[in-house]
């Protein structure tokens, strides 16, 4: 790389800053005029380009307008239209639109191709227009069907020419498309359906031309709709200015298409029927048009916005580039400018240093290398000035911290890395010198004057085990001392240099002789409280300050507590005696305050809990009293229900026989009732399918009466055809005399029917009345016998309600009978109960006896725990009933019956 550079080092090398600078600024502007050259060339070609489409869609309005005049023209010579006039007018527009091209032609500079081709049109146009009149139909439309496909090329070479074709953007080349090719193209297609429509039934062809013509124009509709949707896509503005003419004409020319589907599928093309089509037409003529004229401001528009676009662009490019020359001419002479300043103020300031003036700052302005170099030079200035500074700030910061460590109230040490003490304070330098001689009891040659310059270690009596321990830590380290009687706590902190090399130790003394000795006092004190001495007191003889205050604290909270605790000690002895009438009546606070509150509180709840008991002797002594003279009256009770009951039982055991004697009988006639009730059912069921039987023949009977009526009818039909018959045969004359005796015995045959027909019409008669009658007494048979069913089922309900009601009753005895003999076991058991009762009593009051005598110890302030008593009635033994006779066995003791046994 150094090789490659060596030529232009050494060319430039040769050459001032300032040559140096115009030869690369020239080399770099060379390239860049080239390529804005280029960029400005092509610019303009894309402006001179849109132009030429701006230029060529005003050329193709007459353009389209002349292929609209050939058409109208073409109607016109058809006789679409209404007059000759008509046709005239329509050759004047043609001429008025050929001028109007060929002088927006003139103005073009590529329009020269066109106007030839124009020249040529001209002519076949004006020779179409004078042999007019003389042409068959066909050749009219023929001839113009040509001229308008010429336009309509001419309108293709136009946008050719005009780089309409070539459009490169998505929303003008579909604009362009439409106004080009699209529209015009379907212009034509529904002129031709228009005519097409108007000769629908003049000329055979014409239906088919219909569908095509429809066909192509709908094909053609969809093509436009779907270009346009892409330029909508690309640009919004386009759909807001084009979508609602493009949706009207879509919706006429699908109008136009179902009016064109209608006349075709017609068999007579009626003349309302052409006139809704040729309606249309012109709708739909007028939608393209409207179309166009709605494209082609979209479309000039968007071409004078590109050009305008491209200007712009041109315009800021070329600003851009002389903005850029200004900017570099302004920077290359400010270059050179500061280059030689700034080497200028390099040169002074190395020249200040180099003299030992290091007050002035160094300021080179920028940020390149000069400046860089600039700011390196300063900040050697201020590293060298500060450097001198500190040196100076760290002299006198040394000495105020020694004279702080000095004036401090710790006692510090400060050694250097091997042990040596090159710094005590004046409070360790008092602190040894006070416990010097006790020093000495341990270290005989320790002077408090040689502290500084010994080593450290001089203070224990193994200096190499402690010289490692202190060598090695690497964080406060904290050792107890105990020398002679002395105590001391050492704190000792390696100190390091910016490296991490160790290069000292601080060490901290704290005397805690006398701390230990009161830890020591306060210790056995504390000792011999939670053993439960309290007499024992702390020595305040040689205390000040905080050891004065814990001792006298600690003193008061001794006394207090064995003061409280002898107070409550006193009122338990007493309550031990049964005295309740002594409390704590000391003032206390705190936990010995709740104390008395809780002893007092535990008196007063025993002495109104044996109050209680006093009351509640006397009670129990009072109710076993009355509990004994109760039950001995309860026991004459007993023996009374006793005998009731045995009566009793013997009444209901005959009630229980005869109840269940009539539910026997009851449900005897219960089943009775019910097969009577199926019987009835059953004769109801039959009686019922013969009233209908009997109604079927009451209708079969009828039928046939109908049936008798119908041949009585055909009889007498009969003998009045025969009769008319006979009258014909009888003005036949001779001819028709066997005529007349074959209709006289179809006469004769008529009446026999006839006489047969209401003899057997009268026997049906009879037949239909003896049915009737015998339906009606099977009607009335089937509503006596449903009554009788009804009845039996009445009967066999009551029958079963007596037969339930009696088995509830049986059951109801029997259980009566069930609860009377349980009540005679119970009364038994009650009389044993009651004995038991009488004893229970009995003990009750014992017991009253002796919970007064156990109360009776206590002493309560103002009550008499004595038991009162009262003379108690002589308790008898329950007189023994004889035993009585049973009529039937006792049902055995139900379980339940245990539960008396627990009273």
């Amino acid at each position: 790389m150094k090789r490659i550079l060596t030529p232009g080092h050494t060319l430039l090398s040769r050459l001032p800053m300032t040559v140096k600078l115009m030869v690369v600024a020239g080399i770099f502007l060379i390239p860049l005029a080239l390529l804005l050259s280029l960029f400005v060339h092509a610019r303009l070609g894309q402006i001179d380009f849109s132009r030429q489409e701006l230029i060529g869609s005003t050329v193709t309005q007459p353009m389209r307008q002349l292929a609209d005049a050939f058409s109208a023209h073409r109607a016109s010579a058809l006789g679409s239209a209404t007059t000759g006039g008509a046709l005239q007018t329509a050759a004047a527009t043609v001429d008025a639109a050929l001028s109007d091209t060929a002088k927006a032609l003139s103005t073009w500079s590529r329009g020269t191709p066109v106007n030839l081709k124009l020249h040529a049109l001209r002519q076949d146009w004006e020779t179409l227009r004078e042999s007019v009149a003389t042409l068959s139909a066909t050749e009219v439309r023929q001839r113009h069907d040509n001229l308008i496909a010429q336009t309509l090329a001419l309108l293709t070479q136009i946008s050719d020419l005009s780089n309409l074709t070539l459009d490169p953007e998505v929303e003008t080349y579909y604009l362009m498309d439409a106004i080009v090719f699209r529209l015009p193209v379907l212009a034509e297609q529904v002129a031709r359906l228009q005519l097409d429509g108007a000769l629908v039934d003049r000329v055979a062809p014409a239906r088919d031309a219909l569908l095509v013509d429809a066909a192509l124009a709908a094909r053609q509709i969809n093509n436009i709709e779907a270009n346009l949707n892409k330029a909508f896509a690309a640009d919004a503005t386009i759909g807001d200015a084009l979508s609602r003419p493009l949706a009207s004409l879509i919706a006429s020319l699908h109008t136009l298409q179902e009016r064109t589907r209608t006349a075709r599928e017609q068999e007579i093309v009626t003349a309302s029927i052409r006139e809704r089509l040729q309606a249309e037409s012109l709708i739909a003529l007028d939608a393209v048009r409207a179309m166009e004229r709605a494209v082609m401001p979209e479309l000039e528009r968007l071409l004078q916005a590109r050009i305008a676009h491209h200007q712009r662009l041109l315009i800021i490019a070329l600003c851009v580039v002389l903005f850029a020359l200004l900017l570099v001419a302004y920077f290359f002479f400010a270059l050179r400018s500061g280059v030689v300043q700034s080497v200028q103020i390099l040169r002074h300031s190395l020249a200040r240093i180099l003299d030992g003036r290091l007050d002035d700052s160094i300021k080179v302005e920028g940020a390149d290398e000069l400046a860089a170099i600039g700011r390196d030079l300063d900040r050697m200035q201020t590293g060298l000035r500060d450097r001198l500074r500190a040196e100076h700030a760290a002299a006198a910061a040394n000495l105020r911290v020694r004279n702080a460590l000095d004036e401090a109230s710790i006692a510090l040490m400060i050694a250097d890395a091997e042990g040596i003490i090159i710094y005590a304070n004046k409070a360790v330098m008092a602190m040894m010198q006070q416990a010097e001689a006790s020093l000495r009891q341990a270290l005989p040659n320790f002077s408090a004057n040689t502290i500084v310059g010994s080593n450290f270690d001089a203070f224990h009596r193994n200096p190499g085990h402690q010289r490692n321990l202190l060598a090695q830590i690497t964080r406060t380290y904290h050792a107890h001392i105990k020398v002679a009687e002395l105590s001391f706590r050492l704190s000792a902190t390696p100190l390091h240099d910016a490296s991490g090399k160790r290069i000292g130790t601080v060490l901290e003394w704290l005397n805690r002789t006398d701390e230990i000795a009161a830890e020591s006092e306060l210790t056995a004190i504390v000792a011999e409280a939670a053993a439960g001495n309290f007499r024992q007191r702390m020595s305040l003889e040689g205390k000040t300050g905080f050891h004065l205050q814990v001792g006298k604290g600690i003193n008061e909270l001794i006394a207090a507590a064995e003061n409280g605790l002898r107070e409550a000690n006193g009122v338990l002895s007493a309550i031990a005696e049964g005295d309740l009438t002594r409390t704590i009546g000391g003032d206390y606070q705190g936990a010995f305050g709740e104390l008395k509150t809780y002893t007092n509180q535990t008196v007063d709840a025993l002495t109104r809990m044996i109050g209680g008991i006093v009351d509640a002797a006397n009670t129990v002594n009072t109710a076993a009293q009355e509990i004994s003279r109760g039950n001995l009256n309860l026991s004459q009770r007993t023996e009374q229900q006793a005998s009731s009951l045995e009566e009793t039982a013997s009444s209901m055991e005959e009630l229980t026989s005869t109840v269940r004697q009539n539910a026997d009988n009851a449900q005897t006639a219960r089943t009775m009732a019910v097969d009577a009730s199926d019987v009835a059912g059953r004769g109801a069921q039959t009686v019922q399918q013969m009233v209908t039987t009997m109604d079927e023949i009451h209708l079969a009977a009828r039928k046939i009466v109908d049936i008798i009526g119908v041949i009585d009818g055909i009889a007498f039909q009969t003998n009045i055809l025969a009769l008319n018959a006979a009258v014909e045969a009888a003005r036949a004359g001779e001819q028709g005399r066997g005529f007349a005796v074959v209709a006289g015995e179809v006469r004769n045959l008529a009446q026999r029917s006839a006489a047969a027909a209401r003899e057997i019409k009268t026997l049906i008669s009879n037949s239909v009345d003896k049915v009737e009658h015998g339906s009606a007494l099977a009607s009335e048979t089937g509503r006596v016998i449903t009554n009788l069913v009804g009845a039996v089922k009445q009967v066999a309900e009551v029958v079963s309600d007596i037969s339930a009601a009696s088995l509830e009753q049986r059951a109801g005895i029997e259980q009566v009978g069930m609860a009377i003999t349980q009540m005679d076991a119970m009364t038994q058991q009650n009389a044993a109960l009651v004995e038991e009762a009488n004893a229970a009593a009995a003990s009750l009051e014992e017991q009253a006896v002796a919970l007064s005598q156990s109360v009776r110890r206590f002493r309560i302030a103002g009550t008499d725990t004595r038991l009162s008593h009262r003379a108690l009635p002589t308790t008898s033994a329950a007189p023994q009933r004889a035993p009585r006779r049973t009529t039937r066995a006792l049902p055995p003791v139900t379980a339940a019956d245990d539960d008396w046994n627990d009273f």
